[in-house]
């Protein structure tokens, strides 16, 4: 690193306040923009998102998506992150995958041989 870029990190460092400083400080704003009793979005930068709920998955579903996979539940299972016997509760109805993993199976959902060769590792067969 040059010198003159060691000397203007070492001067902006400088001339900001310490964090703790800075906290209080923000605070502050907040409370000035609570008691002043207008609206925050015009006072903040107030975001809102809408987030969709994971779809759901029956024993039908999960063993037709580990299908097109082309996967043992064994390597379904290591490729969600879960274990065997999990896959094979979800495959018999016995449970059903937790919000979470409702996301995962969406993007596998998704586009199932993408994900595939992202998740398998190919390894030469020794002869």
């Amino acid at each position: 690193m040059s010198s003159t870029r060691k000397a203007s990190k070492t001067s902006r460092r400088s001339s900001r306040k310490p964090v703790g400083q800075r906290l209080v400080q923000s605070m502050r704003e907040i409370v000035d923009a609570l008691e002043s009793g207008r609206p925050l979005e015009e006072q903040l930068t107030v975001r809102s998102v809408e987030i969709n709920d994971p779809g759901t998955y029956n024993a039908r579903q999960i063993r037709s998506l580990r299908a097109k996979l082309g996967a043992s539940q064994a390597v379904f299972a290591k490729m969600l992150g879960v274990s065997t016997v999990l896959v094979q509760h979800w495959e018999q109805g016995l449970t059903v995958p937790r919000p979470i993993a409702r996301r995962l199976l969406d993007e596998v959902s998704r586009d199932p041989a993408t994900f595939a060769g992202r998740a398998f590792r190919r390894v030469r067969a020794s002869a």
